[in-house]
């Protein structure tokens, strides 16, 4: 089978020259701890980016002289791990966002409360007016700002959630070539 067959049989599939294109040149550790390389990432990402992100395999097409089978299964265990462990780091930054979200949004209602009494407490006096201009901005701000950090900015985070969740399940498959 040629080299183009494959890359129509498969959902996803990347040509290595080695295992080592699939790690970071500057980690001489082992394959089951070193670190992935960030073209190998970027370019998964960039594969995965087109697609539906529903996928059955993963295929790392190798020469069929490079190819070392005790090696294999390692290196498929150490990408779910990598998978797993950004896809958990991922959500924590979700949750992590959406909670300073809510302290602004509770920071906002406050700072709007005050300006609230202020304007109708403060009646004409300088100090009381100057508070309420300072302080009613802030509530705004910290606001509108909460509301983007509960709703919004998670969004942006949910591309990377959903690749690193399906890149962790998928069936990674070397194939020669």
């Amino acid at each position: 089978m040629g080299k183009q067959e494959l890359l129509k049989q498969s959902k996803i599939s990347i040509i290595l020259d080695s295992y080592d294109d699939i790690f970071s040149d500057f980690d001489p550790r082992f394959y089951s701890e070193r670190s992935l390389s960030d073209d190998f990432l970027n370019e998964t990402k960039k594969v995965c980016r087109g697609k539906n992100f529903i996928y059955s395999s993963l295929q790392l097409m190798l020469p069929t002289k490079m190819r070392d089978k005790k090696y294999e299964d390692m290196i498929a265990d150490r990408l779910h791990r990598y998978f797993e462990k950004h896809y958990y780091s991922t959500m924590e930054e979700i949750k992590a966002q959406r909670k300073r979200g809510a302290v602004f949004m509770a920071c906002g209602v406050i700072l709007m409360s005050l300006a609230t009494y202020l304007s109708l407490e403060g009646g004409k006096s300088f100090i009381m007016n100057f508070l309420r201009v300072l302080v009613e901005p802030g509530g705004w701000f910290c606001l509108w700002n909460g509301f983007d950090q509960i709703i919004f900015a998670p969004n942006q985070k949910k591309t990377d959630l959903s690749f690193f969740d399906t890149m962790s399940k998928i069936d990674i498959n070397f194939i020669p070539f």
